[in-house]
């Protein structure tokens, strides 16, 4: 969000008086929606070529734009030159599915999923209202993954279909959305609002299992939601409670 990445990191709590809640409620996330309206809206979102659209000139416009300097220039000739060495060694098409797609498409479609998941979107604060302390209860982690089988009363037949549901959901479902959209620590983003100027990232993991033990009394304790799905349905519970005054903490 803004505050992130303008220097002013966590400088306030998620609502729609930054750019990050004004693009939320511009693709469709609005307060008070139910939550099958805003699962909807994600879905259409995602595919949606205005969407798409604005978001590639946004990005164009931090790399291009006249505040990035001769960067810019530098960057812009790089890639045309690139694209244009790698339309005369191969077919264009092949620049178009190779490059383009996934460089445009997959890639915006990997940060809607990962920007809607990491914040309780306008959902008021708790009583303590301290920026920190909000940000603490408004983001959480997210991990992929879920329990493996156990046995049961069902029988044999039972469980050997259970470990091939989960080795197919963990193939086809949460191993993508760990490499392609929560790469990194951003499963531990929780850990890095707690921790803005801790120089752990690179071992989040650890670092937030060990924070999680030593957490102090003003803070609020860890959440966690494990498989992606489970995130943007709590956040999307949030969405719907805070048009009708529902909304409490994240």
């Amino acid at each position: 969000d803004e505050c992130r990445y303008t220097g002013r990191s966590h400088c306030r709590r998620p609502s729609a008086l930054d750019p990050a809640g004004r693009f939320l409620l511009d693709a469709g996330f609005r307060p008070g929606k139910p939550r099958w309206y805003l699962w909807l809206s994600l879905g259409l979102t995602a595919i949606s070529p205005r969407f798409h659209w604005r978001f590639l000139c946004s990005r164009l416009r931090s790399i291009f734009g006249p505040q990035v300097g001769k960067r810019g220039f530098v960057i812009a000739l790089g890639w045309t030159v690139g694209l244009g060495i790698a339309s005369y060694v191969v077919r264009p098409d092949a620049v178009v599915v190779g490059v383009l797609f996934p460089v445009v498409f997959l890639y915006q479609v990997s940060v809607l999923f990962e920007f809607i998941s990491e914040h309780a979107w306008f959902v008021s604060p708790g009583p303590v209202a301290g920026t920190k302390y909000v940000h603490a209860t408004h983001s959480w982690g997210r991990f992929c993954g879920r329990k493996i089988p156990v046995r049961s009363a069902h029988g044999n037949c039972r469980f050997v279909f259970d470990w091939l549901w989960w080795l197919i959901e963990h193939a086809v479902y949460h191993v993508p959305v760990r490499l392609l959209i929560l790469p990194g620590d951003l499963p531990q983003h929780d850990y890095h609002h707690r921790n803005p100027s801790s120089d752990k990232w690179m071992n989040a993991t650890y670092a937030r299992e060990d924070d999680l033990h030593e957490v102090s009394v003003p803070w609020p304790p860890y959440q966690e939601f494990w498989g992606l799905h489970n995130a943007i349905n709590h956040v999307f519970k949030g969405i719907a409670a805070a048009g009708d005054g529902r909304s409490g903490r994240g």
